[in-house]
């Protein structure tokens, strides 16, 4: 018959044919395991991600049913004292992001590790301007349509406390373009990066003046030089940490807004991309407890933002569906385990059936503790991935329950198995 069949979640057969969700501890598991820090979908419906376990970087590739192909070790460039950032590149490279140096005096860093996981470069990006001895770190980065390279980050001069605000850009060939520093009286950090449709870029983070920090948007143009820089308030602590263009032009930012000392809620902004204004913002009920991490634009209209969310006391990861003015459309959660271990976003990719997110389980900070691992949650359009219960929910192939008769609708049963209905009127042989 017309065979509508669905998937195995804990050996038991359930009607949502494409959300499901991998938990995955062993060989990553360890000291500053990061969890699933970029995720890039493949042609056959699958998953490429990628970890960080002690500064060494891995690759795993799954396919539509999350069958998972052994970690490959990715040679990671040397001298890298915090990984921040891994960008899957669109001929399948992988562009990472940190510092090298000391915790006191660190130097903003780049790798590209090509297709194969071999290192093709390796440098220390210089984030500012005529000072060798200066701090910098390089936290996001983004690659424009013509295969060009955006990378942001924060410098301070020696003993001094005020930081900068920097976006640096590379040509296709990695070699340096320009590097250029935001103007502002105050300190500035630049945490995410996203490429323009006219070579330029957009840039999120946060100013900070007396302890009191309120989010920024920038934009910087294809030759560098800076288009506007507009800061939104809305808390007593603010950080934007995510960005995108929504089809309707509106520029997208997203982070969290510290209403209090315990209290944390989602923050979004919408803004005019060519002046910066502020159109619109949103702050969510302060009893959300919510961060957002990552953004991607829909193809018909609004974005899905992902992030963190403390609901009843646990710490899950939340998928949100917005309009185009920042309306939420709906709200997805996540419990990625049921021992008590919290659960953390790190990234969003889209499939042609839903959405990736790259997240982990941790119980205690960054240090290792059993259960601890990188999390892959794949879900429909809906936000649905199939799993009613915490952790260990492994999609498998689907259930075969064609019956070859034309005359029947089949499908798998939650609890029944295979089920074939009589379609109506039907008189095929």
């Amino acid at each position: 018959g017309c065979s509508l069949v669905g998937w195995c979640s804990l050996g038991t057969c359930i009607s949502a044919p494409q959300g499901q969700r991998f938990n995955q501890n062993s060989p990553y598991v360890g000291q500053n395991d990061t969890g699933f820090e970029a995720v890039q979908a493949t042609a056959d419906g699958g998953a490429r991600v990628w970890t960080i376990r002690d500064a060494n970087v891995f690759r795993t590739e799954f396919d539509a049913w999350a069958g998972q192909a052994s970690p490959e070790y990715m040679a990671l460039c040397k001298g890298f004292t915090n990984v921040r950032h891994l960008e899957p590149r669109f001929d399948g490279s992988l562009l990472i992001t940190g510092d090298a140096g000391t915790t006191t005096s660190p130097r903003a860093r780049y790798c590209i590790i090509d297709a194969a996981g071999k290192p093709t470069t390796t440098n220390v990006v210089a984030m500012e301007t005529g000072c060798s001895t200066c701090w910098s770190v390089a936290r996001w980065s983004a690659e424009g349509l013509d295969g060009s390279t955006f990378i942001v980050g924060s410098w301070r001069k020696p003993a001094t406390s005020k930081f900068f605000a920097v976006v640096q850009k590379l040509a296709p060939n990695q070699q340096k373009g320009w590097s250029m520093s935001f103007v502002d009286g105050e300190s500035l950090g630049a945490h995410a990066v996203v490429a323009a449709t006219d070579g330029g870029a957009f840039v999120v983070g946060r100013a900070t003046t007396n302890g009191k920090s309120v989010g920024i948007v920038a934009a910087v143009t294809h030759d560098g030089k800076q288009r506007f820089l507009t800061k939104v308030a809305s808390g007593q602590d603010d950080l934007l940490q995510a960005a995108t263009l929504m089809k309707s032009g509106t520029l997208l930012a997203a982070g969290s807004a510290t209403l209090n000392a315990a209290t944390t809620a989602l923050f979004l902004v919408g803004l005019n991309p060519t002046t910066g204004k502020v159109l619109w913002k949103k702050v969510s009920q302060p009893s959300d407890l919510a961060i957002a991490v990552s953004a991607i634009a829909e193809p018909n209209g609004g974005a899905v933002i992902t992030g963190n969310i403390t609901l009843f006391g646990q710490k899950r990861v939340f998928l949100d569906r917005i309009d185009d003015a920042g309306a939420r459309v709906w709200r997805r959660t996540y419990l990625l385990s049921s021992s008590g271990l919290k659960g953390e976003a790190r990234t969003l990719a889209t499939w042609d059936g839903g959405y990736l997110i790259g997240a982990r389980t941790f119980a205690n900070g960054s240090s290792q503790s059993t259960g601890d691992g990188p999390v892959l949650i794949k879900t429909d359009k809906g936000g649905f991935d199939g799993c009613a219960v915490a952790g260990g929910c492994v999609a498998k192939k689907p259930a075969d329950c064609d019956d070859k008769n034309a005359c029947t609708a089949d499908w798998c049963h939650p609890t029944n198995g295979c089920q074939h209905h009589a379609v109506a009127g039907c008189t095929a042989k």
